[in-house]
């Protein structure tokens, strides 16, 4: 299990780097596709790693329940956010523009928090990776 633990950190960094190198150049079309692979593949790991926790295989650590958490809370901050989107400007003009433009016309505060986001990701990974180095495995 160590194993799946360091794939899961590392895919998380990684993903936490491309976000904030899509958040310092926007628009950049590889990263962004980058960046959504590697988020579904770390949406696909922390379902398993709850699955393997359920039956009994996994003990998970906290620091896999800080990571896993935190996109959780992201993806709904994003969901949250297309749906106020919606109801603010219409289905129509969300459909018609780019929406991450019309996010940042209508709701000028979303930049900043994006900013914190990010940096927290980017702490959340060094934090996993200090985390997981530090302490012995008991399960193995």
């Amino acid at each position: 299990m160590r194993i799946f633990g360091w794939i899961y950190i590392i895919i998380f960094s990684i993903n936490a780097v491309l976000v904030l190198a899509d958040a310092v150049t926007p628009g950049t079309s590889f990263v962004q596709i980058i960046t959504g692979v590697t988020g579904i593949v770390i949406i696909i790991l922390s379902i398993a790693a709850f699955i393997l926790a359920c039956m009994g295989r996994f003990r998970p650590r906290k620091v896999f329940l800080f990571l896993s958490g935190y996109y959780l809370l992201t993806v709904i901050y994003g969901i949250v956010m297309g749906i106020l989107l919606v109801m603010k400007v219409g289905v129509e003009k969300v459909m018609s523009g780019s929406t991450p433009d019309l996010l940042q016309e209508t709701f000028t505060w979303l930049v900043p928090v994006g900013w914190v986001l990010n940096i927290a990701c980017l702490l959340l990974a060094v934090y996993g990776i200090m985390g997981y180095l530090k302490k012995p495995v008991e399960e193995e």
